[in-house]
């Protein structure tokens, strides 16, 4: 027995060792992948601040004025042009011309230098075609500095006017066709039936049957129960008419004897009619009704009677 035991002990003591050692490498790979798990967690959880790049904003340039060589056109700037039926104006704008007409946007087009045909300076630019003429113009307003006649061609429509002195840039610019206009008369002229009739008759008086086709195409409410009319005639001639309230005229003149004034650009014709249709090329037009009679009709832009 006592052989045995020493035996026993012999053998614990050789393998104890060797069993402590595993035990201890054991616990250490424990540890180690512990380890290993918090700082894959910590890498994967935690936040990483990226350090944003520092950019570098151009500042915009300021848009410098555009310097035209306009030392052989026939009219130097600065000038504008304006026409009637439809009202349009025509003005420069550092380095572009601006084509303004009644209830339609604006178009633009860069200027380029113009070519020479038969004494005029001819635009031929991508939205029109312009042409200009240096002298006289027919049909100019009144107390304007006249510098020539022009013509614009647009969407297969020519514009045709007159070239008055404009002002520089840095001048107060002139107002806008929008704002120069007041369309306002067109929906009130149906009770100016009695005064309108008055004007048409002293039109007739001027020369007989003028009133026939004539049109009204501007009309002003004024103090001292006066009412002032534009009246245009099938031969486009135009003439101002003041007229007095319920009836009698104060005066009639020749537009081109008058100075030209905003409210005289408002776009617009009223023939009056007091039965029947329209004329038969303006079968579109717009009855003008006063407590259900009909006063006349509102011509669209693209009828001639």
């Amino acid at each position: 027995m006592k052989c045995l035991r020493e035996k026993r002990n012999i053998v614990l003591m050789t393998v104890l060792p060797f069993v402590l050692m595993m035990s201890a490498c054991d616990n250490g790979a424990d540890k180690t992948d512990e380890n290993e798990s918090d700082v894959t967690e910590s890498e994967v959880g935690s936040p990483q601040y990226v350090i944003p790049e520092t950019l570098e904003l151009a500042m915009p340039e300021e848009a410098e004025d555009v310097v035209l060589d306009t030392s052989n056109w026939v009219v130097d700037p600065p000038f504008y042009a304006a026409g009637q039926e439809p009202f349009w104006r025509l003005e420069l704008n550092n380095g572009w011309f601006v084509f303004q007409r009644l209830g339609l946007p604006e178009i633009e087009a860069k200027i380029s230098a113009p070519e020479k045909s038969d004494g005029a300076d001819s635009f031929v630019l991508e939205a029109m075609t312009i042409s200009i003429r240096a002298g006289e113009c027919v049909n100019a307003q009144a107390n304007e500095p006249v510098r020539g006649s022009i013509t614009v061609f647009h969407d297969d429509v020519s514009y045709h006017g007159c070239v008055y002195k404009g002002e520089t840039q840095a001048e107060a610019p002139s107002e806008s066709v929008d704002e120069a206009a007041n369309s306002n008369w067109t929906k009130e002229i149906g009770i100016y039936a009695i005064e309108s009739d008055a004007c048409f008759r002293a039109l007739d008086e001027i020369s007989d049957g003028a009133s026939r086709k004539a049109m009204v195409t501007a009309m002003q409410s004024r103090d001292e129960g006066l009412t002032a009319f534009v009246l245009q005639t099938a031969k486009n001639n135009q003439y101002l008419c003041i007229a007095r309230e319920a009836g009698g005229v104060e005066s009639m003149d020749a537009l081109s004897d008058v100075k030209r004034e905003d409210w005289m650009n408002v776009s617009g014709r009223f023939m009056r009619v007091e039965s029947g249709p329209p004329p038969r090329a303006c079968l579109d037009a717009e009855a003008v009704m006063v407590d259900n009679q009909l006063t006349g009709y509102l011509l669209p832009r693209n009828c001639r009677p």
